[in-house]
């Protein structure tokens, strides 16, 4: 039997990682491995446990974890992987556990404390939880605000700091869903600190917050527009721990903090096909599919097969 080079096989299925080909990329992996005689080079597993994870077997890539690190336990980047993979099958507590233990021994790990701080949020640790996953904007993966430093668009220097003057820039970040749930402050500044806020926002949500009541203006506004302070929306709680009190960052949201006030574009958009004479049962939205580009978006989007089947 030829002798598998292995360099090959990993730059084959991380080629189609990249290209976010889970499935074939696992089974890129899967068959080398299948057609090897010889011991599997541990790199190689490690991988392959990444792959099937990202392709919605965790149970497995655990499982091939857990004997990696049986021989390598103090293995640091993968007591990572592996709190992610516990977390993936409902095994929270030990994935909390392992980050927490990780933290302890080097509190200077910015991908440790990023992943610990949404368990945190989970155990109602509200405020060092919010801390922590500002860590994330270190590994690339929290907020807009790095992006937009790095590209001059803005001064850190105007970052607001509990300032109660002036016209605030509030910067919503991430996909959509994610402007959405962070819009939820704006009124408690408005309302509790008297503050202007004016919110950035994707172009896309602009005419329905503008209808919601606030001031809008588009993400690509931002570089032009004359403001005192901004606010990164996702960094906001954990710049104001007052968000926190008396029992928790809900404590200044009232509900619903967007109205649509009977939009016609929303009653035409789910009764495109019908008048609204004809149509008497209930209205239901299914959102079956998330940003293909977010990192994690094969864990939330129903493939259309299975939708159909549905």
């Amino acid at each position: 039997m030829t002798e598998i080079n292995w360099v090959e096989v990993n730059n084959k299925a991380k080629e189609l990682f990249d290209q976010k080909k889970f499935n074939e990329a696992t089974q890129s992996f899967s068959l080398a491995i299948s057609q090897s005689q010889d011991g599997i080079p541990t790199d190689i597993l490690v991988n392959y446990a990444k792959c099937l994870y990202y392709n919605k077997k965790a149970d497995e890539a655990l499982t091939i974890v857990d004997s990696v690190l049986s021989e390598n336990e103090n293995w640091h980047e993968l007591l990572i992987d592996r709190a992610l993979y516990l977390n993936a099958v409902g095994r929270r507590e030990e994935a909390s556990n392992i980050l927490k233990d990780l933290n302890s021994k080097d509190e200077h790990d910015p991908k440790v404390k990023f992943n610990l701080g949404w368990h945190l949020l989970h155990e109602r640790e509200f405020e060092i939880g919010f801390e922590y996953l500002q860590y994330g904007k270190e590994c690339r993966a929290w907020g807009n605000e790095y992006l937009y430093i790095e590209r001059g668009i803005l001064n850190p220097e105007k970052r607001w700091k509990g300032d109660i003057y002036g016209k605030i820039l509030y910067i919503l970040e991430g996909g959509l869903g994610d402007q959405m749930i962070f819009l939820r402050w704006v009124n408690h500044l408005v309302k509790n600190y008297g503050l202007e806020v004016i919110v950035a926002c994707d172009s896309k949500l602009q005419r329905l917050l503008t209808n919601s009541g606030y001031k809008c203006i588009s993400l690509e506004e931002i570089r032009t527009f004359d403001y005192d302070y901004y606010i990164p929306a996702m960094s906001y709680a954990a710049i104001d721990k007052y968000t926190m009190k008396p029992t928790s960052p809900m404590s200044h949201v009232k509900f619903p903090y967007i109205e649509t006030h009977e939009d016609k574009f929303i009653h035409y958009q789910v009764n495109r096909y019908m008048s609204m004479n004809e149509f008497k049962g209930k209205k239901i939205g299914f959102k079956w599919f998330g940003n293909p580009e977010f990192e994690h978006d094969q864990m939330r989007t129903l493939p259309k097969d299975e939708l159909i089947s549905v």
